[in-house]
């Protein structure tokens, strides 16, 4: 065999070889790369309201993880009830939590939790109707029982769906302790003082019933 033949059978080989470690990774690289899926979808089970206030020294947040609300259905077209009935649920006050024990303590003493161990949320089925048919944000009175006091806020709330018979409610409102007769608490002398205000965010879960 002449040199230039034994030359090109080592090129072929060579050639070939590559071709197929080349196959081999391309085949490879298919086989370990993990197939796509789609993200799975989320669907919360249970609502959430936070009440935010602060001190002249530092800021605080108690939370409350709720139960789906179940709301008997009332049909679009008995207008008496959408007009006059109203919905009641009741936020058990000991089911809040907080960072600082401290902060808990005083909370439920400040509610007097005791005597009114719920704050009462209620509303008209109407304005939920309203809600449920629009797509955008809806303002509605919205009456709330905290420490033997009702005081009724037009509070801006979000609707989105969670499924079949189930909705979400989101909002938030600004309030004043005063509104309800509550003094803010001072501690050490003074030296600590709740502010006034705080802001209440809430995501009730909903679920309509026949």
């Amino acid at each position: 065999m002449n040199k230039g033949g034994y030359i090109l059978r080592i090129f072929r080989h060579v050639r070939l070889t590559t071709v197929v470690i080349i196959s081999f990774m391309i085949t490879t690289s298919f086989v370990l790369l993990p197939a796509e899926t789609s993200s799975p979808v989320s669907t919360k089970t249970r609502g959430n309201v936070s009440i935010n206030g602060s001190t002249n020294v530092n800021k605080f947040e108690l939370t409350n993880n709720l139960p789906r609300i179940s709301i008997k259905r009332t049909c679009s077209s008995d207008t008496l009830a959408l007009q006059t009935k109203k919905y009641w649920f009741n936020i058990p006050v000991k089911k809040f939590k907080a960072d600082n024990p401290q902060i808990y303590k005083d909370f439920l003493a400040m509610v007097r939790a005791t005597e009114y161990p719920d704050i009462k949320v209620g509303f008209a089925l109407k304005d939920l109707h309203n809600l449920m048919n629009s797509r955008r944000p809806v303002s509605f009175p919205v009456d709330i029982f905290l420490a033997g006091k009702t005081r009724s806020y037009n509070i801006t709330c979000r609707f989105s769906s969670c499924g079949d018979n189930c909705f979400f409610v989101s909002g938030s409102r600004k309030m004043s302790l005063t509104d309800f007769d509550i003094e803010p608490p001072q501690k050490i002398l003074g030296l600590i003082k709740v502010n006034n205000e705080i802001n209440i965010n809430f995501d009730f879960v909903f679920t309509m019933q026949d």
